[in-house]
């Protein structure tokens, strides 16, 4: 099928979404500190994906997981050898940490060194040395009610027919469509030319992703922070990967394909929320899509208990952490802090 208005290049990009402000690339730090060990601390679950597709998209359960940073640049995680059957010594990878209750993650971009051998036949031990590492918004946790949303969100007769799906599948069919229609928030998985990977996450009420057909799915791109890093990613590499998450549910269902990007107003209107129609969105076209069963992950870590969930209060402030990795921690970090804090609340109040 062939859609219009494709953006090819960078350029074209910016004359839709200006360019971002260049302080914002310093919020992005090379190694732990004080402020991420403390996020790590809190947190119970990770999102895990790879550069190769083979090797899909995992949710641990970090306590139960044998997790630990070993020092403020190296992870080590152990995990089921079913899991990495495909792991090559080294592959670049990106985590994204949630604390169910909070809205804002920390990301982590770096690459894995497989000590294959080591440990049980049933394990692997996998060491991740940091690349990168931020603090990420709370835009998508917010616009999606994460850690509010109850299991009313899809019917029980899908997944109990989604729960006798085997293997992959290249087309969407009804069931898979109505997880889809179900689930108020993905993550996106993206890679540069160099294969470095980013995961990213996406929320909304409603219509986070539009069927065009049983190949194609459309994805919304809201207002943000104007960096726009998977969108770069998309038009040096158009291999992607999306993992979509339902509140409540620990099925998740991955699907791989190759991205473009569109500003044809025509296909974004169905994507319209509160009268904001997106300026851009991602075509996916799917190559493969995979059902899970269970994500043991997200079952064992009990992330959807309510009862177990933080408050955003228990640690420090996403705008002091924001403020202090690009002014530092002297008197412009504290100074700029106040003027940071009103920005983060304009965009809460303001998420289209």
């Amino acid at each position: 099928m062939d859609f219009k208005n494709l953006i090819a290049n960078e350029q074209t990009l910016r004359e839709i979404i200006p360019p971002y402000p260049a302080i914002m690339d310093k919020r992005i730090k090379s190694q732990l500190d004080s402020y991420s060990l403390e996020f790590l601390n809190m947190a119970c679950v990770a999102v895990l994906g790879f550069s190769d597709h083979l090797l899909g998209m995992h949710y641990l359960d970090l306590k139960n997981n044998h997790f630990k940073v070993s020092s403020n640049n190296r992870l080590t995680f152990t995990l089921p050898n079913k899991q990495l059957s495909h792991i090559k010594f080294k592959s670049y990878c990106s985590l994204y940490f949630l604390i169910p209750g909070v809205g804002h993650g920390l990301r982590i971009n770096g690459h894995t060194l497989n000590t294959n051998g080591q440990g049980p036949l049933d394990e692997q031990k996998v060491s991740i040395y940091i690349d990168e590492v931020y603090v990420h918004c709370s835009r998508a946790i917010v616009r999606s009610s994460l850690w509010k949303q109850n299991s009313d969100q899809v019917n029980q007769n899908v997944l109990q027919a989604l729960n006798s799906y085997q293997g992959k599948f290249t087309s969407l069919d009804e069931n898979i469509q109505n997880f889809i229609e179900a689930s108020p928030f993905i993550f996106l998985k993206t890679q540069d030319d160099k294969g470095h990977c980013e995961l990213s996450p996406r929320g909304d009420p409603e219509k986070i992703v539009n069927v065009i057909n049983d190949t194609t799915l459309l994805i919304a791109e809201r207002a943000g922070n104007k960096v726009a890093k998977s969108m770069r990613n998309i038009l040096l590499n158009p291999s992607a990967c999306l993992s979509f998450l339902i509140p409540q549910v620990h099925n998740t269902l991955t699907i791989t394909g190759e991205a473009q990007l569109t500003s044809d107003d025509e296909l974004l209107k169905p994507l319209t929320i509160n009268k904001k129609t997106p300026k851009v969105g991602i075509l996916i076209s799917i190559k493969s899509i995979v059902f899970t069963h269970q994500q043991d992950g997200l079952m064992s870590s009990d992330i959807w208990n309510s009862k177990k969930h933080m408050s955003e209060k228990s640690l420090t402030a996403f705008s002091k952490v924001l403020s202090h990795h690009m002014n530092g921690t002297g008197l412009l970090g504290k100074v700029s802090t106040p003027v940071i804090n009103a920005i983060v609340r304009h965009d809460l109040k303001n998420l289209y």
